[in-house]
């Protein structure tokens, strides 16, 4: 596994006062806190510490793997194989063996839609799976490359359908739709479209040019295949659907079968190449220096508050996956963002950023959840970030 260059001037970009202070905050934790991980092999080029601070009390779990290595493979399922789906991560885990993959380590992924409803399951942010684009990102996101560079970065849509009058409007994709948005939904959402206040459109490939699986960065052209006046629109393999808001009656009106329209894939940043992605957030750490936000507390807090967290990270030598347990008094009392920050610079981490934590916090290694979460059993998830073992 590879990595980018560096961004220049981090630091002048964050402000001297902002990367002092970081900097202040992560010795503060390394002079109270002892955190010396004692890593076990689990398997050649995989390794595992379980890490206790008693004074808090903090129980943490890390899974460390050497990028040198070519025989490792990072993927980013979702849960079911489509977006409207939730399972635990032992239960995804156990799809992937059925699928004849070797998972060695895994830990829970993004945000999502919990709700019961149509869209259950839809992450908040990007997802990539095997280089077709899922989900949109919002923000902060993690992705992989086809020569498995690593990556972290903020990031965000810049999809947009332009219809047969050259009119260009912004375009979601698998999510639930509202009645002034036009969002795209792919075979990968699930078997159907939701039964929305909204007007669906299915498309079929119109050129030779690219089509189905979605990749990021692309420019596509459909056509038309049929209009329906509401949701609930089976999704064929060979076609996708537009969800068009009923406000929007002026493009609704320029459609017929057999009209000709585009749509693009893109992202504020290159992805054209990415085998995996993932979202979450915030930013803990980029290019060594740590988020100045993370010491401010929401509106309406008097202090950080202390949860479970999950946060993955790298260097040029290693990868990280990290649970911290909490909200159990006499285990584990969780971590500050700021705590989670300075732990993962603590550990040798140059990049990192925070995952979906609270009762979603899991870490699966080696055929077990090592952790204890804090609902004392695994939350249903979305989507998750598994390391599988190839094939030599």
């Amino acid at each position: 596994m590879k990595h980018p260059p560096p961004a220049k001037s981090r630091i002048a970009r964050l402000g001297l006062a902002a990367a002092l202070g970081a900097c202040l905050a992560a010795a503060a934790f390394a002079a109270e806190y002892a955190i010396e991980p004692q890593y076990s092999a689990v398997l050649p080029g995989l390794d595992y510490a379980h890490i206790r601070v008693k004074e808090v009390p903090w129980s943490i779990h890390v899974a460390r793997l050497d990028c040198s290595r070519t025989d490792f493979e990072i993927l980013s399922p979702h849960a079911q194989g489509v977006v409207h789906g939730v399972a635990p991560l032992s239960a995804q885990v156990k799809a992937l063996r059925a699928a004849r993959l070797c998972p060695v380590a895994a830990i829970n992924g993004d945000y999502f839609a919990m709700d019961s409803g149509p869209c259950q399951g839809d992450p908040t942010g990007l997802q990539i799976i095997n280089g077709e684009l899922v989900s949109t990102p919002a923000n902060t996101s993690f992705w992989t490359d086809n020569a498995g560079r690593l990556q972290i970065g903020v990031i965000y849509s810049e999809m947009a359908v332009t219809w047969p009058d050259g009119a260009k409007m912004p375009l979601g994709l698998n999510q639930m739709p509202a009645s002034n948005t036009v969002v795209l939904f792919t075979p990968t959402f699930g078997p159907a479209t939701p039964a929305a206040n909204a007007a669906d459109v299915v498309l079929e490939k119109a050129d030779p040019g690219p089509w189905l699986p979605l990749r990021a960065g692309q420019s596509y052209q459909a056509r038309v295949r049929e209009l329906k006046p509401s949701g609930g629109t089976r999704l064929a393999p060979d076609t996708a659907v537009l969800a068009v808001g009923t406000t929007l009656a002026k493009p609704l009106a320029s459609l017929k079968p057999g009209s000709v329209l585009r749509f693009s894939t893109a992202i504020s940043k290159d992805l054209a190449n990415a085998r995996a992605g993932i979202g979450g957030g915030p930013t803990l750490l980029l290019n060594g220096v740590q988020n100045d936000w993370l010491s401010k507390p929401n509106p309406g807090e008097k202090e950080l508050p202390r949860h479970p967290r999950s946060a993955i990270g790298f260097n040029e030598n290693h990868l990280f996956l990290v649970v911290v347990d909490g909200r159990q008094k006499s285990l584990s009392a969780g971590m500050t963002y700021l705590e989670e920050a300075a732990l993962m610079r603590q550990l040798g981490c140059t990049e990192a950023m925070n995952l979906d934590g609270g009762g979603s916090s899991t870490l699966w290694l080696n055929g077990k959840v090592v952790n204890s979460p804090s609902g004392l059993r695994e939350r249903p998830l979305a989507n998750v970030l598994v390391i599988v073992r190839r094939d030599k």
